[in-house]
C-alpha cells in the first residue's frame, strides 16, 4: 500500500494534520494544503515583562498578550509566514491576522504595570494590564484567553508569565538583584 502512513492517496487526510500549532517564539512558514480553501486561526501575543522597582517599592507586572480568532478564505499552495511573539512580541499569520504583545512594565516611579495587547481579528480579547508595584511585587497581567501572569514574589527574580501570553511579575531589588519576570511567549493555531 503506497502513500502516507499506509493510505493509498498521496494527500494525508486533514484529520491527521489539523490543527497546526506553533507555540515557541520564532518565525515559521506554513503552506495551505491541497484542496483546502478555508482556515480558521487563533493568535495570542506574548506577555510583557515585569519591571524593577527601587528601595521598598517593587516593580509593576507586565501586560498580558492580546488574543484573536477569525476564519479566512485561502488558496491551496499559498505559503504564509507564521510569527510567534516572544516576551511583548506580536504573533501573526502573514497579513491575515495578528495579536500584539503586552507592554513591559515601567522601570520609572510609580512603577506602573504594562497594558495588555490587542488583536486585528474580528473576534478579539484585550490582555489584562499588569498590576502596579508598591510594597509587594506587582503581579503580571493574564494573557487574553491565555495563561495567567506571574504572581507576586520576593524570590531572586520576578516570576515569569504562563503561556500563552501571561505577563511577568515585578521585583523589588531591595531584597535581591534579579530582574522582573519574563513575559510568556504567544501562540498561533491554524485549523482547516
Amino acid at each position: 500500500i503506497g502513500g502516507t502512513l499506509g493510505f493509498s492517496a498521496t494527500s494525508m487526510p486533514t484529520i491527521f494534520t489539523s490543527p497546526k500549532i506553533f507555540n515557541a517564539a520564532g518565525t515559521y512558514s506554513w503552506t495551505v494544503p491541497p484542496n483546502v480553501t478555508s482556515i480558521c486561526v487563533e493568535v495570542w501575543g506574548g506577555g510583557g515583562s515585569g519591571g524593577m522597582g527601587s528601595v521598598n517599592i517593587a516593580g509593576g507586572g507586565g501586560g498580558g498578550g492580546g488574543y484573536g480568532y477569525q476564519c479566512f478564505l485561502v488558496i491551496p499552495g499559498t505559503t504564509y509566514t507564521v510569527t510567534v511573539g516572544g516576551a511583548s512580541g506580536t504573533s501573526s499569520l502573514g497579513g491575515l491576522i495578528s495579536a500584539s504583545g503586552g507592554v513591559n512594565a515601567s522601570n520609572i516611579f510609580p512603577y506602573v504595570g504594562g497594558s495588555g495587547g490587542g488583536s486585528t481579528a474580528t473576534f478579539n480579547i484585550t490582555g489584562a494590564s499588569g498590576n502596579q508595584g508598591y510594597n509587594a511585587n506587582g503581579s503580571g497581567g493574564t494573557g487574553a484567553n491565555g495563561g495567567p501572569g506571574g504572581l507576586n514574589s520576593n524570590m531572586g527574580t520576578g516570576l515569569p508569565g504562563t503561556a500563552p501570553g501571561g505577563g511577568g511579575s515585578g521585583v523589588n531589588p531591595t531584597y535581591n538583584n534579579g530582574g522582573g519576570g519574563a513575559g510568556a511567549p504567544g501562540k498561533v493555531i491554524i485549523y482547516w
